[in-house]
């Protein structure tokens, strides 16, 4: 009886430790970070890919005033945390950069 109740014990302590260990990776691949336009002209689009993909993913929000800022989160990608971001402008302009959103939370677009 002991030896089934000590490998019972060693299963569940084993499961436990997984389950904490999944929610530590999970919580270091938070990319939800917050974009500040201080340009001139209204953010009219913002596009996301990893670097090293060719096509480029559209962020869902709001356009983005003069000297505003909105808030995104970055799904899809597991694992990866270094991203290109490209901002359109309403006058026609554009802006990109490449981005650890892992690490980063704030970004001037």
């Amino acid at each position: 009886m002991f030896k089934l109740r000590s490998i019972r014990t060693a299963l569940i302590a084993g499961a436990l430790s997984l389950a904490t260990a999944a929610a530590a990776v999970a919580a270091d691949y938070n990319r939800d970070f917050t974009a500040h336009n201080y340009r001139n002209s209204t953010v009219v689009a913002l596009f996301f890919k990893p670097v090293d993909y060719t096509d480029w993913t559209p962020m869902t929000g709001d356009r983005i005033a003069p000297d505003s800022w909105e808030q995104f989160t970055v799904t899809g990608f597991p694992g990866e945390c270094e991203f290109d971001l490209e901002a359109k402008f309403a006058d026609g302009s554009t802006s990109t950069g490449t981005f650890d959103l892992c690490a980063i939370e704030n970004i001037n677009v």
